[in-house]
C-alpha cells in the first residue's frame, strides 16, 4: 500500500525529515517532508548535478593524498550539497539537530550524503552534513512502512570466527593482528 504524505507526516516527530528525490538525466525534484509542511522544490542544472554526484563518487573511492585533491573534493561536495539543499527552497528550515530520511534516486543511489560539505569556509572536519544531522536511508517509504510491521524473531546465535595469520596459498599479504 502506497503511504500518503498525510499519514508519513501524522507519523513524524517534530525532529524527523525525509527527504525524497526524482532524479533522472535531465529532470530532478526534491520533495522535504515535516510534520508541519511538505516543501516540493525542483533541482537546477541536472545535467551538471549528475556529472557533479558521480565526479564526488570517484573521489570517495580513493584516498585524497594531495592538498589539491582535497580542496576539489570540498569546492565538489560543497555545489553537490547546494543543488541537493537549494537555499532558496529551504531556508526557513532547520536541518542542524534533524533525523534525516533520504529517498534517493537515479545517481543519488548508494551515495554518501554524510559526505556532503555544507559550509566552504569553515575547517573540513566541521563543514560535513553529518555534523548537522543524523542521516538514514530508505529506497521506499511505503516499503520501509511495511517492513517494519514484519515480525522477526531474533534467535541467539553462537558464532566464533577465525582468520588466518597468512594466506600464503592465495598470494596475499598477512592480515595483521589475526593471530
Amino acid at each position: 500500500e502506497v503511504e500518503s504524505v498525510i499519514d508519513l507526516q501524522q507519523e513524524l516527530a517534530d525532529d524527523e525529515l525525509v527527504l525524497e528525490f526524482i532524479l533522472n538525466d535531465d529532470d530532478g525534484y526534491g520533495i522535504l517532508i515535516s510534520s508541519q509542511r511538505v516543501n516540493f522544490f525542483q533541482l537546477n542544472q541536472v545535467p551538471t548535478l549528475n556529472n557533479s554526484i558521480l565526479r564526488l563518487k570517484s573521489f570517495l573511492s580513493a584516498p585524497l593524498l594531495k592538498k589539491q585533491q582535497l580542496l576539489e573534493y570540498r569546492m565538489l561536495a560543497f555545489d553537490v550539497y547546494q543543488y541537493l539543499f537549494p537555499e532558496k527552497e529551504l531556508a526557513d528550515i532547520d536541518l542542524k539537530g534533524k533525523k534525516l530520511t533520504v529517498v534517493p534516486d537515479h545517481n543519488l543511489q548508494n551515495f554518501p550524503f554524510e559526505a556532503l560539505v555544507t559550509d566552504s569556509k569553515v575547517p573540513l572536519n566541521d563543514a560535513y552534513l553529518i555534523r548537522d544531522l543524523e542521516i538514514n536511508y530508505a529506497y521506499s517509504i511505503s516499503f520501509h512502512k511495511e517492513n517494519e510491521k514484519v515480525f522477526r524473531e531474533n534467535k541467539p546465535l553462537a558464532i566464533s570466527g577465525f582468520a588466518p595469520v597468512q594466506f600464503a596459498s592465495q598470494g596475499l599479504s598477512e592480515l595483521k593482528r589475526s593471530r
